[in-house]
């Protein structure tokens, strides 16, 4: 009977922790957008890591205006967001940015 009590314990601090971790990575993307976004590109890379870098910030600034965008008030209470084609151009431009880039990594 113990070991049932404290293995309950144990998952119940497991799924905690769990959701916890969870909570703070969408946050720390979330909060993190203006530095991600408007990042300067570092001068003393190699090819390699450079285009791995763009790639990571390309798709992390998406994630982050996403994010961004998910969060505004839904209309009508449907669940459902607006986008400007201005934001859509950009998130799209960030999506073949990414892509662009990690297809350079693999050559």
């Amino acid at each position: 009977m113990k070991a049932f009590i404290s293995l309950r314990f144990f998952l119940a601090g497991l799924c905690l922790a769990i959701a916890v971790g969870t909570t703070t990575r969408v946050q720390a993307h979330a909060t993190e957008q203006p530095q991600v976004c408007a990042a300067a590109e570092p001068r003393d890379m190699n090819h390699d890591v450079l285009w791995r870098w763009r790639a990571q910030q390309s798709l992390s600034c998406l994630i982050s205006r996403l994010e961004e965008v998910k969060n505004r008030p839904s209309v009508a209470g449907r669940g459902q967001v607006t986008l400007t084609r201005d934001e859509v151009d950009e998130l799209l431009g960030l999506a073949w940015s990414g892509r662009d880039s990690a297809q350079r990594i693999a050559r």
